[in-house]
């Protein structure tokens, strides 16, 4: 069994020092170094399969999933739509390889895609997709116990707030 470690396909870019983790999923190598190059703030993880991401998933870490329309062992959209349904949090853009108003409906209708973005190599577009991505879904906002200290934070002040003693 191949794991996150031995697997000869994972190809990691690295970004600036504690820069969020992007997953690029797609079957063609020079489009997921293309994808990866315009993203250089980014840590990002390439890999060919919706198989191989699934490993990369189940070690953590990862804030944002880039998918094209065709990866090595099924249609990008099928595995975007099976994220959706198992709710996994991490954030799923789609960039396929050729937009179409039929694969732009699909992407929200069956992957339930936070971006649909039309052209990844134009200027700015697939890091601007990925930096709303990260903001809304706060995966900036610190490690784990941060997070968790700020939720707890915010829970006493709301039933202080809420409470008739003072």
């Amino acid at each position: 069994m191949t794991s996150i470690h031995t697997n000869p396909h994972l190809k990691v870019f690295p970004g600036r020092r504690g820069a969020s983790t992007v997953l690029i999923v797609a079957a063609n190598a020079a489009e997921r170094e293309r994808l990866a190059a315009a993203l250089p703030e980014y840590t990002c993880i390439t890999v060919p399969t919706a198989h191989d991401a699934e490993l990369v998933l189940a070690a953590g870490g990862v804030a944002v999933v880039v998918v094209t329309t065709d990866l090595e062992d099924m249609p990008g959209l099928e595995w975007l739509g099976q994220l959706r349904r198992r709710n996994q949090t991490v954030m799923r853009l789609f960039t396929p390889t050729e937009s179409r108003e039929d694969l732009a409906i699909a992407s929200v209708n069956i992957a339930g895609v936070f971006r649909y973005v039309r052209d990844a190599t134009e200027e700015g577009n697939l890091a601007r997709a990925v930096s709303e991505a990260i903001e809304v879904s706060g995966h900036r906002s610190g490690p784990p116990c941060m997070r968790e200290a700020v939720a707890k934070t915010i829970k006493a002040h709301a039933k202080c707030r809420t409470s008739t003693e003072g």
